[in-house]
């Protein structure tokens, strides 16, 4: 003969228990929220997926360019040789000499050196 037990004879039975609408409520949340994650992960792989066939594909569209022949040029400017323009190309090249050769931390300028321990006289 089976021992029957109820184990909800202290509790009382008032028909709608709140804790079972919060796990019902719980389960059904959980439940949905698995499976937006499921969806939103197929749905990265199906894109990562089609985004990498798109490269794929782009990658093999592309026509090689095909090289262009550069002309060299044989005639100089005619301001290559005009003797004005030679003048101010080799002042720029003396002013930029002078200033390569210039002593930019004037070492001629320091202060001289201070008495600290001054004291004035009461009169």
């Amino acid at each position: 003969m089976p021992i029957k037990i109820n184990f909800l004879k202290n509790k009382q039975n008032t028909g709608n228990h709140p804790q079972g609408k919060n796990i019902k409520f719980l389960m059904i949340f959980a439940s949905v929220f698995a499976g937006l994650i499921i969806i939103l992960i197929f749905i990265t792989i199906f894109f990562g997926y089609n985004q990498q066939n798109q490269q794929e594909e782009n990658n093999k569209q592309i026509p090689s360019p095909t090289p262009t022949i550069i002309q060299e040029i044989n005639s100089p400017s005619n301001y290559a040789t005009d003797s004005d323009l030679l003048k101010i190309e080799k002042r720029v090249d003396q002013i930029e000499i002078e200033l390569l050769e210039t002593d930019l931390k004037e070492s001629g300028l320091n202060l001289p050196n201070l008495n600290m321990e001054i004291e004035f006289k009461d009169q």
